[in-house]
């Protein structure tokens, strides 16, 4: 019968030294605590992720329920209630206080810590920053994404534009005798191409450069000093006039 004791003692140290190797080891804050806020036991990561020390906890001085914004009391209340009655309360997110006043989202699971213990739980506490913004990271790379793929496919577009506006003035060269009905197509298809830019065809007359077709794009401000016409001087008409007599 001694025996019998004492190997079931033995059992128990072994189990409880393996539970609190997995506690201090474990990448996920654990603590152990009851419905008041007073804490008998966490984990390094746990401090860590409030922003206090050990020292601090050994003193008494860590009250996870102050720790807790006021709207997610109901919610931990709840959770306790459900680990009391059946052993677990499930997952559930709420948010906690770093030691500055930092709020941030935890992922909380709580266990009834002790068969004969109604007051205790161990907690489960996942620091959810680090997945928020994963989470944030990906949707502003789909947001680019879209970007990237809607302003490639407006290029394809005005690409596509451009080239059907070549083609058709390709096929009007070779049939149109009409040249400034020529010229209005070259105009259509140079815009089609850089649909930003503007161009005027002039002719040169005896009062000077008349404007005979342009762009539609020209802004009527612009255009009317164009269709009074410009002296035969003007530089940027005027050198490819002379180099062609």
């Amino acid at each position: 019968m001694a025996l019998s004791r004492q190997h079931e003692l033995t059992q128990r140290q072994r189990h409880e030294q393996h539970f609190e190797r997995l506690v201090a080891e474990s990448p996920v804050g654990i603590a152990a605590g009851d419905l008041s806020g007073k804490l008998t036991l966490v984990n390094d990561t746990y401090l860590r992720m409030l922003g206090f020390s050990r020292a601090e906890f050994e003193l008494g001085q860590i009250d996870w329920a102050s720790l807790t914004p006021p709207e997610y009391r109901a919610s931990d209340e709840a959770a306790f209630q459900r680990a009391f009655a059946v052993g677990r309360s499930g997952r559930y997110e709420k948010e906690m206080l770093t030691r500055s006043g930092e709020r941030f989202p935890v992922d909380v699971s709580l266990i009834r810590f002790d068969a004969g213990d109604t007051g205790s739980v161990v907690g489960w506490v996942q620091d959810l920053r680090p997945f928020r913004s994963a989470e944030q990271a990906l949707r502003e790379h789909n947001v680019r994404l879209e970007q990237q793929v809607a302003e490639r496919t407006q290029l394809l577009e005005m690409h596509a534009q451009a080239q059907d506006v070549f083609v058709n003035f390709m096929e009007a060269a070779g049939l149109e005798t009409n040249v400034l009905a020529l010229v209005k197509q070259a105009v259509n298809s140079l815009q089609s191409s850089l649909p930003h830019s503007s161009a005027v065809y002039y002719e040169l007359g005896g009062e000077g450069w008349q404007a005979k077709t342009w762009s539609p794009n020209l802004a009527p401000a612009a255009l009317a000093p164009l269709q009074r016409g410009l002296p035969k001087d003007t530089p940027t008409l005027a050198p490819p006039c002379k180099r062609q007599t």
